[in-house]
Protein backbone atom coordinates (compact mmCIF):
# COMPACT_ATOMS: atom_id res chain seq x y z
CA UNK A 1 0.00 0.00 0.00
CA UNK A 2 2.84 2.36 0.88
CA UNK A 3 4.63 1.52 -2.38
CA UNK A 4 1.47 2.36 -4.37
CA UNK A 5 1.26 5.77 -2.66
CA UNK A 6 4.89 6.44 -3.44
CA UNK A 7 4.40 5.46 -7.10
CA UNK A 8 1.31 7.65 -7.32
CA UNK A 9 3.26 10.53 -5.79
CA UNK A 10 6.04 10.10 -8.34
CA UNK A 11 3.49 10.10 -11.13
CA UNK A 12 1.92 13.34 -9.89
CA UNK A 13 5.34 14.94 -9.49
CA UNK A 14 6.38 13.90 -13.00
CA UNK A 15 3.08 15.24 -14.40
CA UNK A 16 3.49 18.59 -12.64
CA UNK A 17 7.12 18.84 -13.72
CA UNK A 18 6.14 18.14 -17.35
CA UNK A 19 3.41 20.81 -17.19
CA UNK A 20 5.89 23.30 -15.73
CA UNK A 21 8.44 22.61 -18.48
CA UNK A 22 5.73 22.91 -21.14
CA UNK A 23 4.49 26.19 -19.67
CA UNK A 24 8.05 27.52 -19.48
CA UNK A 25 8.67 26.57 -23.12
CA UNK A 26 5.42 28.22 -24.17
CA UNK A 27 6.28 31.38 -22.24
CA UNK A 28 9.78 31.47 -23.77
CA UNK A 29 8.28 31.02 -27.24
CA UNK A 30 5.91 33.94 -26.66
CA UNK A 31 8.80 36.14 -25.50
CA UNK A 32 10.88 35.26 -28.59
CA UNK A 33 7.85 35.77 -30.86
CA UNK A 34 7.24 39.17 -29.27
CA UNK A 35 10.85 40.18 -29.86
CA UNK A 36 10.68 38.97 -33.47
CA UNK A 37 7.49 40.95 -34.17
CA UNK A 38 9.04 43.98 -32.49
CA UNK A 39 12.16 43.63 -34.67
CA UNK A 40 10.22 43.38 -37.95
CA UNK A 41 8.00 46.34 -37.03
CA UNK A 42 10.95 48.51 -36.01
CA UNK A 43 12.92 47.48 -39.11
CA UNK A 44 10.06 48.39 -41.42
CA UNK A 45 9.56 51.75 -39.71
CA UNK A 46 13.29 52.40 -40.05
CA UNK A 47 13.17 51.66 -43.79
CA UNK A 48 10.16 53.95 -44.16
CA UNK A 49 12.13 56.79 -42.55
CA UNK A 50 15.13 56.02 -44.77
CA UNK A 51 12.96 56.25 -47.87
CA UNK A 52 11.51 59.59 -46.76
CA UNK A 53 15.08 60.81 -46.24
CA UNK A 54 16.07 59.69 -49.76
CA UNK A 55 12.96 61.31 -51.22
CA UNK A 56 13.77 64.61 -49.50
CA UNK A 57 17.38 64.43 -50.72
CA UNK A 58 16.07 64.07 -54.26
CA UNK A 59 13.64 66.97 -53.82
CA UNK A 60 16.48 69.10 -52.49
CA UNK A 61 18.72 68.04 -55.39
CA UNK A 62 15.97 68.91 -57.84
CA UNK A 63 15.51 72.35 -56.32
CA UNK A 64 19.25 73.08 -56.60
CA UNK A 65 19.54 71.71 -60.14
CA UNK A 66 23.12 70.92 -59.21
CA UNK A 67 24.93 67.59 -59.76
CA UNK A 68 27.65 68.11 -57.14
CA UNK A 69 25.49 66.41 -54.48
CA UNK A 70 24.73 63.37 -56.66
CA UNK A 71 27.40 61.09 -55.10
CA UNK A 72 25.89 61.68 -51.65
CA UNK A 73 22.42 60.77 -52.91
CA UNK A 74 23.81 57.67 -54.68
CA UNK A 75 25.50 56.56 -51.47
CA UNK A 76 22.27 57.00 -49.51
CA UNK A 77 20.24 54.99 -52.01
CA UNK A 78 22.81 52.17 -52.07
CA UNK A 79 23.08 52.02 -48.28
CA UNK A 80 19.31 51.96 -47.79
CA UNK A 81 18.86 49.23 -50.40
CA UNK A 82 21.60 47.16 -48.75
CA UNK A 83 19.92 47.39 -45.35
CA UNK A 84 16.53 46.65 -46.89
CA UNK A 85 17.86 43.50 -48.55
CA UNK A 86 19.51 42.31 -45.32
CA UNK A 87 16.23 42.67 -43.44
CA UNK A 88 14.42 40.73 -46.18
CA UNK A 89 17.00 37.93 -45.91
CA UNK A 90 16.49 37.78 -42.13
CA UNK A 91 12.73 37.48 -42.58
CA UNK A 92 13.28 34.62 -45.06
CA UNK A 93 15.44 32.86 -42.46
CA UNK A 94 12.63 33.29 -39.90
CA UNK A 95 10.29 31.62 -42.40
CA UNK A 96 12.66 28.71 -43.09
CA UNK A 97 13.10 28.12 -39.35
CA UNK A 98 9.30 28.18 -38.86
CA UNK A 99 9.61 31.21 -36.60
CA UNK A 100 7.06 33.07 -38.68
CA UNK A 101 3.84 31.79 -40.23
CA UNK A 102 3.57 31.70 -44.02
CA UNK A 103 0.79 34.28 -44.25
CA UNK A 104 2.77 36.81 -42.22
CA UNK A 105 5.92 36.01 -44.18
CA UNK A 106 4.20 36.66 -47.53
CA UNK A 107 2.85 39.98 -46.25
CA UNK A 108 6.25 41.10 -44.98
CA UNK A 109 7.98 39.99 -48.18
CA UNK A 110 5.42 41.91 -50.20
CA UNK A 111 6.02 45.03 -48.09
CA UNK A 112 9.78 44.86 -48.61
CA UNK A 113 9.43 44.18 -52.34
CA UNK A 114 7.19 47.23 -52.73
CA UNK A 115 9.75 49.22 -50.75
CA UNK A 116 12.44 48.09 -53.21
CA UNK A 117 10.31 49.17 -56.14
CA UNK A 118 9.77 52.58 -54.53
CA UNK A 119 13.55 52.95 -54.50
CA UNK A 120 13.67 51.79 -58.12
CA UNK A 121 11.27 54.59 -59.12
CA UNK A 122 13.13 57.13 -56.99
CA UNK A 123 16.51 56.09 -58.42
CA UNK A 124 15.09 56.69 -61.89
CA UNK A 125 14.15 60.24 -60.95
CA UNK A 126 17.57 60.84 -59.41
CA UNK A 127 19.21 59.54 -62.60
CA UNK A 128 17.30 62.13 -64.65
CA UNK A 129 18.97 64.85 -62.58
CA UNK A 130 22.40 63.28 -62.12
CA UNK A 131 22.92 61.66 -65.51
CA UNK A 132 24.93 58.49 -66.13
CA UNK A 133 26.35 57.97 -62.66
CA UNK A 134 24.18 54.99 -61.75
CA UNK A 135 22.74 51.87 -63.43
CA UNK A 136 19.51 50.17 -62.31
CA UNK A 137 18.74 46.49 -62.86
CA UNK A 138 15.39 44.82 -62.23
CA UNK A 139 16.09 41.12 -61.63
CA UNK A 140 13.07 38.83 -62.00
CA UNK A 141 13.75 35.43 -60.45
CA UNK A 142 11.78 32.31 -59.56
CA UNK A 143 12.22 29.00 -57.70
CA UNK A 144 14.80 26.40 -58.71
CA UNK A 145 12.27 24.27 -60.60
CA UNK A 146 11.00 27.16 -62.73
CA UNK A 147 14.36 28.89 -62.99
CA UNK A 148 17.40 26.54 -62.88
CA UNK A 149 19.63 29.42 -64.05
CA UNK A 150 18.63 31.87 -61.32
CA UNK A 151 21.33 30.73 -58.89
CA UNK A 152 24.06 31.35 -61.47
CA UNK A 153 22.51 34.67 -62.48
CA UNK A 154 22.44 35.78 -58.86
CA UNK A 155 26.12 34.89 -58.50
CA UNK A 156 27.02 37.02 -61.56
CA UNK A 157 24.96 39.96 -60.26
CA UNK A 158 26.61 39.78 -56.83
CA UNK A 159 30.05 39.72 -58.47
CA UNK A 160 29.31 42.82 -60.57
CA UNK A 161 27.71 44.58 -57.61
CA UNK A 162 30.96 44.21 -55.68
CA UNK A 163 32.88 45.67 -58.64
CA UNK A 164 30.64 48.68 -59.27
CA UNK A 165 29.47 49.35 -55.71
CA UNK A 166 26.94 52.17 -55.39
CA UNK A 167 27.06 52.77 -59.16
CA UNK A 168 25.01 49.58 -59.67
CA UNK A 169 21.61 49.18 -58.00
CA UNK A 170 19.99 45.73 -58.22
CA UNK A 171 16.31 45.22 -57.40
CA UNK A 172 15.37 41.54 -56.97
CA UNK A 173 11.75 40.61 -57.73
CA UNK A 174 10.18 37.22 -56.96
CA UNK A 175 7.93 36.57 -59.96
CA UNK A 176 5.68 34.23 -57.94
CA UNK A 177 4.67 36.94 -55.49
CA UNK A 178 0.99 37.83 -55.57
CA UNK A 179 1.40 41.55 -56.21
CA UNK A 180 -0.46 43.53 -58.92
CA UNK A 181 2.48 45.89 -59.50
CA UNK A 182 4.77 42.95 -60.29
CA UNK A 183 2.22 41.64 -62.79
CA UNK A 184 2.08 45.11 -64.33
CA UNK A 185 5.87 45.22 -64.70
CA UNK A 186 5.98 41.70 -66.13
CA UNK A 187 3.39 42.71 -68.71
CA UNK A 188 5.16 45.96 -69.57
CA UNK A 189 8.51 44.25 -70.17
CA UNK A 190 7.05 40.99 -71.51
CA UNK A 191 8.67 38.88 -68.78
CA UNK A 192 7.73 35.27 -69.55
CA UNK A 193 10.89 33.32 -68.62
CA UNK A 194 13.38 33.46 -65.78
CA UNK A 195 15.82 34.85 -64.97
CA UNK A 196 15.01 38.11 -66.74
CA UNK A 197 17.00 41.31 -66.36
CA UNK A 198 15.67 44.79 -67.12
CA UNK A 199 18.64 47.16 -67.42
CA UNK A 200 17.61 50.81 -67.40
CA UNK A 201 14.26 49.93 -68.94
CA UNK A 202 15.74 47.66 -71.64
CA UNK A 203 15.05 43.93 -71.47
CA UNK A 204 18.13 41.72 -71.77
CA UNK A 205 16.93 38.91 -74.03
CA UNK A 206 18.55 35.56 -73.31
CA UNK A 207 17.61 31.87 -73.40
CA UNK A 208 18.70 31.23 -69.83
CA UNK A 209 20.80 33.88 -68.10
CA UNK A 210 23.02 36.80 -69.07
CA UNK A 211 26.69 35.83 -68.84
CA UNK A 212 29.15 38.02 -66.95
CA UNK A 213 30.94 39.55 -69.95
CA UNK A 214 27.69 40.26 -71.79
CA UNK A 215 26.12 41.81 -68.69
CA UNK A 216 29.24 43.91 -68.10
CA UNK A 217 28.97 45.39 -71.59
CA UNK A 218 25.29 46.17 -71.06
CA UNK A 219 26.03 47.89 -67.75
CA UNK A 220 28.91 49.87 -69.22
CA UNK A 221 26.67 51.16 -72.00
CA UNK A 222 24.88 53.21 -69.31
CA UNK A 223 27.76 53.72 -66.86
CA UNK A 224 30.56 56.28 -66.60
CA UNK A 225 32.70 53.97 -64.45
CA UNK A 226 35.79 54.01 -66.68
CA UNK A 227 37.89 51.83 -64.40
CA UNK A 228 35.51 48.85 -64.35
CA UNK A 229 34.34 49.36 -67.90
CA UNK A 230 37.80 49.55 -69.46
CA UNK A 231 38.00 45.73 -69.68
CA UNK A 232 34.72 45.57 -71.59
CA UNK A 233 35.71 48.06 -74.27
Amino acid sequence: MLQRKISKGKFIFAFLATCAIFALGLLLGLVIEGKRINYTNQAYQSHEVNFISSQLQYDYLLSLKDQTSCPTVYNGLDSNLFNLDKTREKIEIYSQDNKINQEEFELLKRQYTLEELRYWFLAGHVKEVCGKGMVRILYFYSDDETCPGCGEQGFVLNYLKKKFGQQLLIFSIDEKMNEPLIELLKGQYNVVKYPTLIIEGAKADSDNFVAKDDLLKRICYYSEDRENCAVSS
